[in-house]
């Protein structure tokens, strides 16, 4: 059988503005707890990729509390969290699009590009975890609950290596 190397990316094509983030801030924190209920209802892969597509999106649901607190909130965001909400919109879209290739997409052509695959969602954790390096979660009006979700997230991302599910790795290999 020839190594997955030999076989071209299959990327999904997307029109010009699919990862410009709104403007206004108050515009994109209602994006960004929109898109993260879309991850989360996002149809999960049956075959190939579960534990990863898992992984992110329950670790975009522990976000999506930081999103609902700070839309709810009368508090301006300060400009490094609009800088950060952007970089995370930016990731959340591009989440989404691999989640929804892995559930869509041909399951021999994902099992095939399983290292691939999982190293996508590895770069996606650790944009996350870049992204709330910066965040700058004092100076936002959240709980000491939810500030310690976060902080929880983050440490785990920072550990977090590329997961590729030996099962799949044998039927590939088969």
């Amino acid at each position: 059988m020839a190594p997955a190397s030999t076989f071209p990316v299959r990327k999904r094509r997307l029109w010009m503005g699919a990862f410009i983030p709104p403007v206004s801030p108050i515009s994109l924190v209602c994006s960004l707890v929109l898109l993260a209920q879309e991850i989360s209802r996002c149809v999960k892969p049956r075959v190939c990729q579960r534990r990863n597509a898992a992984v992110i999106t329950r670790r975009i649901k522990v976000l999506s509390v930081v999103f609902e607190v700070v839309r709810d909130s009368e508090q301006p965001l300060p400009p490094s969290a609009v800088l950060c909400f952007k970089e995370l919109y930016i990731t959340m879209q591009r989440t989404k699009v691999l989640l929804d290739n892995c559930s869509d997409g041909s399951k021999l052509w994902l099992l095939m590009q399983g290292e691939s695959t999982a190293y996508q969602f590895h770069e996606l954790t650790q944009e996350i975890v870049t992204a709330l390096d910066v965040l700058p979660l004092k100076l936002l009006d959240v709980t000491e609950d939810v500030r310690e979700q976060v902080e929880l997230v983050h440490r785990q991302g920072r550990r977090a290596k590329v997961c590729a599910d030996p099962f799949e790795e044998q039927l590939r290999k088969d």
